[in-house]
């Protein structure tokens, strides 16, 4: 889950980059933001399955809370990717 995460972590970033550098939004940049997304998706889905398997309480809490930080840092590191 965790190598999903990062993998389509970089490889938004990458494609934001490019539409940044070239501005316009072209093969190198959709072809990135797809893997990203689908990376990311993936992720998310491994980290569902992972909460969804283990019990409730402390043990299914430890899981959702790494999912949402990876959210909030992928949303951030790509609002401030399109920012600069």
């Amino acid at each position: 889950m965790r190598e999903l995460l990062w993998i389509g972590l970089l490889t938004l970033v990458f494609g934001l980059a490019s539409i940044r550098l070239q501005g316009v939004l072209g093969p190198f940049a959709i072809a990135q933001i797809s893997i990203g997304a689908l990376c990311l998706a993936g992720a998310a889905f491994l980290g569902l399955k992972r909460i969804q398997r283990r019990s409730r309480g402390q043990a299914a809490f430890e899981p959702l809370l790494d999912s949402v930080l990876g959210i909030v840092a992928i949303s951030w590191g790509a609002i401030l990717v399109q920012g600069f």
